[in-house]
């Protein structure tokens, strides 16, 4: 495949694409593999919004 050196540089799209002609249910493994850890990553970066600290209440300006 383009870009690829067998068995040292393959990524996780390539395995799949491969896969597909030798096993069909280590394609979808891999493929479900890859859903999750997208899944995960979205979860991630949506988070860092909840854990910042709340913003200074208009009370305390010192006005």
């Amino acid at each position: 495949f383009a870009g690829s050196v067998a068995s040292l540089t393959e990524t996780l799209p390539l395995a799949v694409y491969a896969q597909l002609d030798v096993d069909f249910n280590s394609a979808v493994a891999v493929s479900i593999l890859l859903l999750a850890i997208s899944g995960g990553v979205l979860l991630v970066a949506k988070l860092p919004p909840l854990w910042s600290p709340a913003a200074p209440s208009s009370t305390t300006s010192g006005w």
